[in-house]
């Protein structure tokens, strides 16, 4: 995958402008609004992990399982405790292929177990990585 393009598993709550490609694992059916737009929860996936998609508009339910999709513009929050990638409505949803594509379900994003785990071990890893180069600068070494 191209460098500009964000991992599923490095997605964290508030990330904006965001491109992504994934596969489509499941999709929901229409979830009534009281603005009358059409939302659509899918299941999408990358190498690296799974995460639940909200989308808005016509184009979630355009989009099928095995889809192959570059997603342009998008920004991650959490709604009911889970972590979910959404779009705007000028995001750019481009099928681009289908069914061609390694894709790790095992780790879901949306899963509040899975990333509160996930995140534990990056913010140790960093926090262990401070107090080493803390105690290399100290004064007294």
């Amino acid at each position: 995958m191209n460098n500009k393009f964000m991992y599923i598993k490095d997605l964290r709550s508030g990330m904006k402008r965001l491109e992504l490609v994934f596969i489509v694992l499941e999709t929901g059916p229409p979830i009534p609004n009281q603005a009358n737009l059409e939302i659509r929860e899918l299941k999408v996936a990358d190498t690296t992990a799974c995460i639940t998609a909200t989308i808005w508009g016509e184009a979630g339910g355009l989009l099928k399982p095995g889809d192959i999709v570059r997603l342009t513009n998008a920004y991650v929050s959490i709604w009911h405790g889970c972590l979910r990638l959404c779009n705007y409505k000028t995001s750019i949803l481009q099928k681009i292929d289908e069914f061609c594509m390694v894709f790790n379900e095992k780790l879901n994003m949306s899963d509040p177990r899975q990333f509160g785990e996930l995140l534990a071990k990056a913010e140790s890893s960093n926090s262990a990585a401070n107090k080493a180069s803390t105690s290399q600068n100290h004064p007294n070494n």
